[in-house]
């Protein structure tokens, strides 16, 4: 099964790319992937500090762009290992 084309302007690829980059340090400095800790967060199991609602929020924002760009794209970034 292929991914499906995204269609991005260049300023959403570069948001994209910004957000990815804040998400990969947010990754490496909790040891955990973005979309394992989104789940554990709105579950309640993460707590409310400043970095992780930050990091909540950069998430979410990445997930609203590309479904902007392809609604049935949700949830299309994979957890990282």
């Amino acid at each position: 099964m292929t991914a499906p084309l995204l269609k991005f302007t260049l300023m959403e690829e570069a948001q994209l790319a910004e957000l990815a980059g804040e998400l990969a340090d947010y990754e490496a400095r909790f040891g955990m992937a973005s979309d394992r800790f989104f789940a554990k967060y709105t579950a309640g199991e993460m707590g409310d500090d400043a970095d992780l609602i930050e990091w909540q929020v950069l998430y979410q924002m990445q997930q609203r762009l590309c479904e902007s760009a392809y609604p049935p794209a949700k949830g299309i970034f994979p957890a990282r290992t």
